[in-house]
């Protein structure tokens, strides 16, 4: 019973051993070109074509010489606490061991299990054999977010085993008080924790400022039934794509799809009646902030048909009115 129970205790040991070696692999600090990561670092900070748009919100910059792996059914992943509404983008310090045959797939998530809010790839060609290490840039699609609510940079790939793998690295002593770093081997199902890890990684964001007031461009004047082409164009304080909101005066409304910010959009619209119409336009981001309104007056006189219908239907009401009426018409 005794040699039972040591053997029991023995192998569920080795696979501890060997599943806790898969997870959090030790590397040799020696290694690592440490110049390298801290240029690189530099360089996409200044590079980054969404530079002039977003800041610096989170971020656990020391490396030290352990991570996280992963590989088709091991995940990575990091849990961080947002400062600006939108997340625009995220940088990681990666690098591969042997060749895994799929790129990086880098998410957004508000919770481990949830779906992503966001996501991208970083090209497998683009990440370099350790020991080289990069600030890889995760360039996905701006996303809005609850400030200081905690969420989840995930980091997952497809295929790969023992010796072909992607390596997120990190480090110890609990560096980043407002997250840890989570790992999952099987796809994502079941997530453990080490409190006192986190992985590499600078996230930026931004506020969100509203779309100016748009121009109007087109007709002041036409006629009833016919159909009138007007352009309507605004610029976004953030570049994000705008749509607009229409109201043409006769009960009638459009909203368009969403186009690029500074894009012209041409909308046509026909009054079916004479009178005097006021245009009115916001345009609001896609992120649902809307900007500041403007107007358009637009004239549409009635035709002379419905004139002459209009004064015989005031003569018939007042039809003493009609020799007097006939004595001005003489006199000019």
């Amino acid at each position: 019973m005794q040699k039972y129970v040591f053997r029991k205790g023995l192998v569920l040991g080795i696979i501890f051993l060997f599943v806790g070696a898969s997870v959090i692999p030790i590397i040799s600090g020696d290694d690592i070109d440490y110049s390298l990561i801290s240029n690189n670092h530099k360089y996409i900070k200044d590079t980054s074509p969404k530079g002039d748009r977003d800041q610096i919100d989170q971020s656990q910059i020391g490396i030290e010489n352990d991570g996280q792996i992963f590989r088709d059914n091991i995940w990575a992943a990091q849990g961080i606490k947002p400062t600006y509404k939108i997340q625009t983008r995220v940088f990681v310090a990666i690098c591969k061991t042997g060749n895994p045959p799929n790129d990086v797939i880098i998410s957004l998530r508000d919770s481990l299990s949830g779906s992503d809010l966001t996501t991208t790839s970083i090209p497998k060609d683009q990440i370099p054999l350790y020991p080289g290490i990069l600030w890889l840039e995760a360039n996905y699609d701006d996303v809005e977010v609850t400030p200081q609510q905690s969420y989840f940079i995930v980091a997952t790939t497809t295929g790969g085993d023992e010796s072909n793998y992607y390596l997120w690295f990190g480090s110890t002593g609990n560096p980043y008080p407002n997250g840890e770093l989570w790992y999952s081997e099987d796809y994502g199902y079941w997530w453990g924790v080490i409190w006192d890890k986190d992985l590499c990684f600078e996230t930026y964001g931004r506020e969100n400022l509203p779309p100016n007031e748009p121009t109007i461009i087109g007709p002041a004047t036409g006629k009833p039934g016919e159909t009138y082409d007007y352009i309507f164009n605004a610029m976004d304080g953030d570049g994000d794509d705008l749509r607009y909101i229409i109201n043409w005066g006769d009960s009638t409304s459009d909203t368009t799809e969403y186009v690029t910010s500074g894009t012209d959009i041409l909308v046509s619209h026909t009054w079916t009646a004479g009178g005097s119409f006021t245009i009115t336009v916001k345009a609001e981001d896609e992120f649902g902030l809307i900007g500041p309104e403007s107007t358009k007056i637009v004239t549409m006189p009635r035709n002379k048909a419905t004139n002459i219908a209009l004064l015989f239907r005031f003569l018939d009401r007042f039809p003493n009115l009609f020799p007097v009426m006939n004595n001005l018409f003489e006199l000019l």
